[in-house]
């Protein structure tokens, strides 16, 4: 066994991955054939997101040893970094089948399972390898995270805590703790877990968002928004999408039985207005708790770029949201404006909840459109009068036709946007 594969292998277990990369190419000078060799430096090119590179390595671990378990796991990984995940479990199922006995394999089917929220099949996964292994951290984690999902929290609560008997230093495991925490409606003991969880490993992504959303649940709102967020969160696909719809024909049922039965108005608009509200918190309390947080101590190193993007935008509509409001009370015209600009905040949100590449570029477009669209209405509805003074009749005439067509098709677009943008969010393009 060479020095520069033991030095390499050393370094791969310590995430320092140029210098283990080095290493492992002074193997290959050795012998261009070694498939550990490939396959390390196909992890190390992933983890630094050199993606055709390390595909490439990938497949010539592959050409030297392909009965090899672990080559083919190290093709799971690469693929699975490229969003190509149907390709990474069949992978990940081939490294299992060359051995079956190995918990690590197991936990990584597990995660590829969690990765498309099927918690049923991530927790079979998750419970294979513990059979194999009953001090996996990995498959342990899964295995709480996937009962927590299915609603299973004592379980979970059991699972989460022997792991952290077995391996009081693992930053997932704390991480787990406190989404756990999360979901009894416990932030402030959830807190405690994801500082731990950060301390260990301050790269951890999910311990920082878990520690930003428990520092948000201080707020009594929030907290209630986020128990209705968890709870969707838990539920089937089928399931969500029914509690959205019946939301959404809700609050319109209650509007036609109010103006079907002006005697009943006093009661059904407070209704509808209060249900409106609760849709309206979905989308915009974490955008909203995120301004917050900027000027949180810890809050504010917590936020991602795109958070704080997130959050200046949205702050931005419902500012020239509230300003037209103010010019239409005090002018006395109707509140449409207002009323698009605040809704143009559901199309905005998804900008920054997309991944990067063309779902992003897509839903920015789509915002770019709804924004034209309440501009054009704004304008006309502000300054129409102000125009045809400086005899401008003709374009006002313009402008009054096309706000009376944006209007009805502005409207039916936010529903149909408030479905299909979480839809484009989801979507993970390959890298």
């Amino acid at each position: 066994m060479s020095g520069s594969a033991q030095r390499a292998r050393l370094l791969l277990g310590q995430q320092r991955y140029e210098l283990a990369e080095q290493e492992w190419r002074k193997v290959l000078g050795e012998d261009p054939d070694d498939a550990e060799a490939h396959a390390g430096l196909a992890l190390c090119l992933s983890e630094r997101e050199r993606f055709d590179e390390a595909e490439a390595e990938s497949r010539l671990a592959l050409a030297a040893a392909p009965r090899a378990d672990f080559v083919h796991y190290v093709s799971a990984h690469v693929l699975r970094a490229r969003k190509r995940f149907a390709e990474a479990h069949a992978a990940i199922a081939e490294a299992i089948a060359l051995d079956p006995h190995d918990a690590d394999y197991r936990a990584f089917l597990a995660g590829l399972h969690a990765q498309r929220a099927a918690w049923p099949e991530c927790l079979v996964a998750a419970d294979a390898g513990l059979a194999l292994d009953p001090e996996s951290d990995g498959c342990a984690n899964w295995r709480a995270l996937a009962l927590t999902h299915l609603d299973r929290r004592d379980e979970a609560g059991e699972a989460i805590a022997g792991a952290l008997a077995r391996s009081p230093e693992n930053s997932l495991t704390h991480a787990n703790q406190g989404w756990a925490l999360l979901h009894r409606s416990q932030p402030k003991e959830a807190l405690v877990h994801f500082r731990e969880a950060l301390r260990l490993d301050p790269s951890n992504d999910w311990a920082r968002e878990g520690l930003l959303t428990a520092l948000k649940a201080h707020n009594p709102l929030y907290r209630q928004v986020l128990a209705f967020l968890l709870f969707m969160s838990r539920q089937g696909a089928l399931a969500r999408w029914g509690i959205a719809i019946g939301l959404v024909f809700g609050q319109q049922a209650l509007d036609g039985l109010a103006k079907a039965n002006p005697t009943l108005a006093v009661v059904l608009y407070p209704l509808f207005y209060l249900l409106l509200a609760c849709i309206f918190l979905t989308w915009l309390a974490n955008p909203l708790m995120n301004l917050v947080m900027r000027a949180h101590p810890d809050g504010r190193h917590a936020l991602t770029a795109d958070q704080r993007g997130q959050s200046t935008l949205i702050a931005l509509c419902l500012g020239v949201a509230g300003l037209s409001l103010l010019f239409e009370i005090l002018h006395g015209i109707p509140h449409r404006p207002s009323m698009m600009l605040m809704f143009l905040t559901i199309p905005v949100i998804a900008v920054h909840n997309g991944e990067r590449g063309w779902p992003r570029l897509v839903a920015g477009g789509v915002a770019a459109a709804f924004a034209v669209m309440a501009a054009i209405v704004a304008i006309t509805f502000h300054f129409g009068d102000w125009l045809q003074q400086h005899h401008q009749r003709g374009a006002v005439a313009v402008l009054v036709a096309m706000s009376v067509r944006i209007i009805g098709f502005y409207f039916i677009g936010i529903l149909a946007w408030s479905f299909l943008g979480p839809m484009l969010n989801r979507v993970e393009p390959k890298r």
